[in-house]
């Protein structure tokens, strides 16, 4: 029972991670493709506010999800 609930929680936790990249791999787009002349410091505030957030939880979901494998 214990191993199942550990591997929905890996799968769970991989959707997660896979979520996060997607919306980094977007916002990186957006934050390149973003002419400052037309909205100014939004590259920068896309970037602070949401890039970078989200990039330390994508790190943080992948360090939980190597240390919930190396227990299994």
């Amino acid at each position: 029972m214990a191993i199942v609930v550990m591997e929905e929680m890996l799968g769970g936790l991989d959707e997660v991670k896979e979520a996060l990249d997607r919306a980094i791999t977007v916002l990186t787009d957006l934050v390149e493709e973003c002419d400052p002349a037309l909205v100014p410091h939004l590259p920068d505030v896309l970037d602070r506010t949401l890039l970078q957030p989200l990039t330390a939880h994508s790190a943080a979901v992948e360090h939980l999800l190597a240390t919930l494998a190396q227990r299994c």
